[in-house]
């Protein structure tokens, strides 16, 4: 049995959207290369959940560092340990990953570093008989927010206060920094009523060049990617792409109802 990836992620300057469309389109770019294949590879966009931090940090790292042992792949904290594709591996001096910031996390329990493992892993037992939490996951909160300002967000963890402050800000994205190169995919050949195949078999007929170039110009312009990735994943040259980014963008110019269209 397997389970979702999580993580914990504090953005700074680089948006969460940027961060997660890299982070998909470069594995996606490696696997199919690994494997020779082409097409798909994620079937839906990531789900994210903008999280209050001095309420809900370490509740989240223990949910989280947990899930293997919810879903059956290691039976003991022991394991979890040893578990490589966990981070609690990496809090409990077992693995060395650079970017996970286990000074950040061990600091909640003491400054110095036994004390702080001992602390943190009698946390993490306390937790195990506690299962799923839907609280956690922005899906439970109603109730708890009501009491407070009777404003709720499945998108947003944390007290009313906060809710109101995020959807003030804008938790939401544009529509196209929003979507993963999958989801863009579906939609323009949709629209088009063309298959992936077609518009990356390099073929030069003109309603299959037309849609490469607005494919080419949406991706690099609408969700900042750039001409190497898009050029990678429809194995074409960096060069075609540029080319085909410029005609996408006449072709915007003179009709822009065919964005609209193609996001319906």
């Amino acid at each position: 049995m397997g389970f979702n990836p999580h993580l914990l992620l504090r953005p700074r300057q680089t948006p969460l959207s940027t961060l997660m469309r890299r982070l998909m389109t470069s594995y996606a770019v490696y696997y199919n290369r690994r494997h020779r294949r082409s097409g798909h590879l994620f079937q839906n966009r990531y789900k994210s959940i903008v999280c209050e931090e001095y309420r809900y940090f370490l509740e989240l790292v223990r949910y989280i560092h947990l899930n293997p042992m919810r879903s059956g792949l290691v039976e003991s904290l022991k394991e979890l340990e040893r578990y490589p594709w966990c981070g609690d591996g990496v809090l409990m001096g077992r693995f060395q990953f650079p970017w996970q910031q286990r000074e950040e996390v061990l600091r909640y329990f003491g400054d110095r570093l036994r004390e702080a493992r001992l602390k943190h892993r009698r946390f993490m037992a306390e937790g195990i008989n506690q299962g799923k939490r839907p609280e956690l996951t922005g899906r439970g909160l109603r109730s708890a927010v009501a009491e407070e300002e009777e404003i709720w967000d499945p998108r947003i963890l944390g007290d009313g206060k906060f809710v109101k402050e995020v959807l003030k800000q804008g938790v939401g994205e544009e529509k196209f920094l929003r979507l993963t190169w999958d989801g863009l995919i579906r939609k323009v050949t949709q629209w088009a009523n063309l298959s992936l195949e077609d518009i990356a078999s390099g073929s030069k007929r003109p309603k299959v060049a037309k849609v490469r170039c607005i494919l080419s110009y949406l991706a690099v312009r609408r969700m900042r990617m750039n001409t190497v990735e898009v050029a990678a994943l429809l194995n074409v040259s960096q060069s075609t792409i540029s080319k085909c980014l410029l005609r996408g963008e006449e072709i915007n110019k003179k009709d822009s109802k065919v964005v609209n269209q193609i996001l319906k």
